[in-house]
């Protein structure tokens, strides 16, 4: 049972792990490429949903829903560890 308990942990941990990774980079870098994308200083792109909010928006909206459905499946893997 200590093994199959060690398997979990080692599941839940790689799925967690992806978890951060895609809530990172999926945050961090369409931010980043907004960010040095002169159309953001330009006051007439943010009254309205432009091209660039889409471009940032969109891909952060994904990543997080990747995450948490990464998330879920570490919980799902650390719910089946016994405590035999």
């Amino acid at each position: 049972m200590n093994a199959k308990n060690e398997r979990l942990k080692i599941q839940a941990n790689f799925w967690n792990g992806l978890a951060i990774a895609a809530a990172a980079a999926g945050i961090i870098v369409p931010f980043l490429q907004a960010y040095s994308n002169d159309e953001l200083w330009n006051a007439q792109v943010f009254p309205h949903l432009s091209k660039l909010a889409i471009n940032t928006f969109l891909p952060m909206a994904i990543a997080i829903f990747f995450a948490y459905l990464f998330h879920s499946i570490a919980k799902s893997c650390a719910d089946r560890i016994s405590d035999d």
